[in-house]
């Protein structure tokens, strides 16, 4: 997938946006194209673990670096949150949930960027 700056016309790969951080006119890279989720696919994704469907979403936008190093990546990036659910959806009430995002380090919603 290529990455476009928001300033101009500046292209890039995911890795080297990721190295670069911002383009050379100051833009930020964004994606070219934005990459479909299925339905099927979100069905499918309902029996992987939270660092699973990250590196499977993940892999549409940086699919260059492979399958196995973004479950790996993902895999370490979650080990330092508590518990096996990085991001817990939790039931409060009869259709009423609250999805808990301070379960990592530093007990902030940051954590999950």
């Amino acid at each position: 997938m290529k990455f476009v700056s928001t300033r101009g016309n500046e292209t890039a790969t995911g890795a080297e946006a990721i190295v670069k951080g911002l383009a050379s006119d100051g833009g930020l890279f964004v994606p070219e194209t934005f990459p479909l989720v299925t339905a099927d696919e979100i069905a499918q994704m309902t029996g992987m673990n939270y660092a699973e469907r990250a590196a499977h979403i993940i892999g549409k936008y940086l699919g260059e670096f492979g399958e196995e190093f973004l479950k790996d990546a993902c895999a370490s990036a979650y080990s330092a949150f508590e518990g096996k659910d990085p991001a817990p959806l939790v039931r409060i009430d009869e259709g009423l949930y609250i999805l808990e995002l301070f379960h990592g380090p530093t007990c902030a919603f940051k954590d999950m960027a």
